[in-house]
């Protein structure tokens, strides 16, 4: 069996309110919501995660990767990948 972890990396430091009063959280949400001091503490939560997953015995990492969407942190897998090579 191939185990493998998976997480969209969700930006989830924005208001519920404001999801609410747009009506969506996805595409056209604006970035405006974005607090980069808890994007930066959502990442290297998500690397820890990954790191953890290493530890344990996962098979692999699968990454995703969105554009302007809050259920998705990561822009582009391959630069995320190289960092994250480097942080293990």
């Amino acid at each position: 069996m191939h185990l493998m972890y998976f997480t969209e990396q969700p930006m989830s430091a924005y208001s519920e309110q404001a999801g609410r009063d747009f009506g969506a959280t996805a595409l056209m949400f604006s970035n405006k919501h974005f607090d980069p001091v808890a994007g930066s503490r959502l990442y290297n939560e998500y690397i820890e995660q990954y790191m953890l997953a290493e530890e344990v015995g996962i098979d692999g990492i699968m990454l995703n990767e969105h554009h302007n969407a809050p259920f998705c942190m990561m822009p582009s897998t391959p630069t995320s990948s190289a960092s994250m090579y480097c942080s293990m």
